[in-house]
């Protein structure tokens, strides 16, 4: 649950509160070059506001930004830190030093940059779902769920946190309490209504509860196939695979691998559901792409093997399920 936060949300925060030394549109300007695809030019231009503006919090948030970006974490907090030090009002840099904790797995010092942030902007929305983030990854469900429905009040139109409260809910009492949510969120008028629908068909195929899901799914790839994802069309082959519709199964694991090639969980998926079709050649097929993308997996290697035993080839499929013990063994 861990996103970029806009760039005009962003500079909302910088214009309130911080210490004026370099001037918006050079900051702005030099913002857009933290975000975009030429680390060359940022770096050069970063370089350069350095030597003019030797003490400016923004420019400290800058570097803060650039060392993020190029992953080195233990940079972007001492310059985070820089900033806050210069301008402990200035919010941007609390929510970007909270990010950084987080990703450097410092879950607790996040949600107290968090609670800063939040300190001086009470009423943001963005802010609520990162903390919920935040709170369930350290799986405080409690306030995670509260913060979800915080966020709800503050952008009642953002479907995804119907999904994200509903998956909370479904870990502190049941998955049926969970459904709540759905119900509220798809009386939002102006809401996605389109998208929350088949994100309430994925939350309940991940709840196991793969009628209702089936019959959720039937209704969204009837008229909105083009909104789902990869992996809304795994859960969706999932669940017709649970439910024994495998031709089903086999159409959405197939349009979710054109989404997603390289996921190699999906194909183990679809090569699941030929097995179950009986339809062996494009068994081998698939499990020859499995085994193409990583050929020390070992449920690849079982398939190849499973793949090659159902169209008459033991001997090699023996090969295959030998190597996979082994790879097994050597992964305990």
């Amino acid at each position: 649950m861990i996103k970029k936060i806009n760039t005009a949300f962003f500079l909302m925060l910088i214009s309130i509160g911080s210490i004026a030394q370099i001037p918006n549109n050079v900051f702005e300007q030099n913002y857009d070059l933290m975000q975009g695809n030429n680390p060359d030019k940022a770096l050069a231009s970063l370089v350069q506001l350095e030597k003019t503006y030797t003490n400016d919090a923004k420019v400290f948030y800058l570097r803060g930004l650039y060392e993020y970006r190029g992953g080195n974490l233990l940079g972007a907090l001492t310059n985070f830190s820089s900033s806050i030090k210069l301008n402990p009002k200035f919010e941007a840099a609390y929510y970007s030093r909270a990010d950084a904790y987080y990703k450097k797995g410092l879950i607790d010092k996040a949600i107290e940059d968090m609670n800063s942030f939040m300190a001086i902007n009470t009423s943001n929305g963005e802010a609520y779902e990162k903390r919920a983030g935040y709170y369930y990854s350290n799986k405080d469900y409690k306030n995670a769920l509260a913060d979800f429905e915080k966020d709800m009040q503050l952008r009642p139109k953002r479907f995804m946190t119907y999904y994200d409260a509903a998956k909370t809910m479904a870990i502190l009492k049941d998955s049926k309490e969970g459904d709540t949510y759905f119900e509220k969120g798809l009386n939002v008028p102006g809401i996605k209504t389109d998208e929350l629908a088949i994100l309430y068909a994925v939350y309940l195929g991940e709840q196991a509860r793969y009628e209702e899901a089936r019959i959720k799914f039937d209704a969204a790839l009837l008229i909105n196939s083009y909104l789902f994802y990869g992996t809304d069309f795994n859960i969706a082959g999932l669940t017709y695979y649970k439910t024994n519709r495998m031709d089903k199964s086999i159409y959405c694991f197939i349009k979710g691998i054109a989404l997603q090639p390289k996921d190699i969980s999906m194909r183990h998926n679809l090569a699941s559901s030929y097995l179950a079709n009986e339809n062996y050649s494009e068994l081998l097929e698939t499990a020859k792409a499995a085994y193409d993308l990583d050929k020390n997996n070992v449920l690849s290697n079982m398939w190849m093997a499973v793949a090659l035993k159902n169209n008459g080839r033991t001997s090699e499929a023996a090969e295959f399920e030998n190597k996979a013990n082994q790879l097994e063994k050597e992964n305990k």
